[in-house]
């Protein structure tokens, strides 16, 4: 799915020569049809998440949302896990990954390496101590339901963060689809501008504490933006 420019205006709740403007300096990864400019919605959202900015709920309309799982519900299903060992990312990813409910058959030394070879190209530390690592692809499993789980570091690790902040916490999304997967980026995008949410993540706070936090999110409502 690609958007023109107009729409990543929209998507990110900016001025249209902000992202001209970003679009020039390849700073948002984008490509030029006819003079226009246009973007892939993955990158768009990837590119939002890694800097923190707002993600307008426009960027799956309703009619797409219907059927894609709470965050709430996802963190549920793939658990908050503390006591993450490891002293650099290859092990903390390694350990994290060990932790996850997987298939039998999957490949957990694949999975670690795949998310390493992403952190090595683009870190997906987006401050304040927290990573979403994700690869660049979505990564889909043969899983009965899309997850993300919460992974709690015993120890600071440097992952390369925006901010210079070494990471404490993992969010880990693993979805049954790629609209899932990107439907879970976007929200968790916009769960973690709230300050009280980081504030809980930051204090390694207990399961039922960051649970209730995410429960008490409010959906956001898309607008109605035609053509995304």
């Amino acid at each position: 799915m690609y958007l023109s420019l107009e729409q990543v205006a929209r998507l990110l709740n900016v001025p249209e020569r902000s992202v001209r403007r970003w679009m020039r300096k390849q700073k948002i990864p984008a490509f030029r049809v006819q003079d226009q400019y246009r973007a892939s919605r993955a990158d768009v959202l990837e590119w939002a998440t890694a800097r923190k900015l707002d993600i307008s709920p426009d960027l799956f309309p309703e009619s797409e949302s219907i059927n894609m799982p709470s965050l709430a519900r996802a963190i549920e299903v793939g658990g908050i896990h503390h006591h993450i060992a490891g002293e650099d990312r290859a092990s903390v990813l390694r350990m994290a990954v060990g932790r996850l409910a997987l298939p039998e058959d999957t490949n957990r030394d694949a999975l670690a390496a795949i998310l390493l070879a992403r952190e090595e190209r683009i870190s997906t530390g987006i401050g304040d101590g927290i990573a979403i690592p994700h690869a660049r692809n979505p990564i889909i499993l043969n899983v009965s339901t899309s997850s993300v789980a919460l992974c709690f570091l015993d120890k600071p690790v440097e992952f390369g963060a925006p901010d210079g902040q070494p990471v404490q916490a993992l969010f880990l999304v693993l979805a049954q689809t790629i609209r899932a997967h990107l439907y879970l980026l976007s929200r968790l995008a916009s769960a973690l501008r709230q300050e009280s949410l980081r504030a809980l993540v930051r204090q390694q706070a207990d399961t039922q504490s960051i649970l209730k936090a995410f429960q008490g999110l409010a959906t956001p409502q898309p607008s109605g933006v035609a053509g995304l």
